[in-house]
């Protein structure tokens, strides 16, 4: 029985400092994805696949404010670069996965709706 509680302690320990680390990578993958003034196909593929796998695990409580940043990039009127729009919405997928169905509706609604014009418009 001793073991067991010396177990589920370490393993507690271990998801709370493994939720600080994933927490302080979100923001500047984030903000680095959400940065217009990088054009670089190669390196919106890079920072998006890595916010991806990091939204992975990010805990349910702080997916919601980071895909609503993205939903509210997806949705910027002045945002043109496809290669970034299909990096969000890669990456909002992968977030909707950690939220409530509830709050995974609001948010993907509002992307969607932006990125379905998108894909109707020709690219200039």
């Amino acid at each position: 029985m001793g073991c067991y509680s010396y177990e589920v302690h370490l393993n507690q320990s271990l998801a709370l400092h493994f939720d600080s680390r994933v927490r302080k990578l979100v923001e500047p993958l984030a903000e680095a994805l959400e940065n217009r003034q990088e054009t670089n196909p190669q390196r919106l593929r890079v920072l998006g696949h890595a916010l991806t796998v990091v939204a992975m695990h990010t805990d349910p409580s702080n997916a919601v404010p980071v895909a609503e940043r993205l939903a509210k990039a997806i949705q910027n009127p002045q945002e043109k670069n496809p290669e970034r729009l299909a990096r969000l919405a890669y990456v909002l997928a992968a977030l909707a996965n950690r939220l409530s169905p509830s709050n995974a509706v609001l948010v993907t609604t509002r992307a969607a709706s932006v990125l379905a014009q998108a894909m109707e418009s020709p690219i200039i």
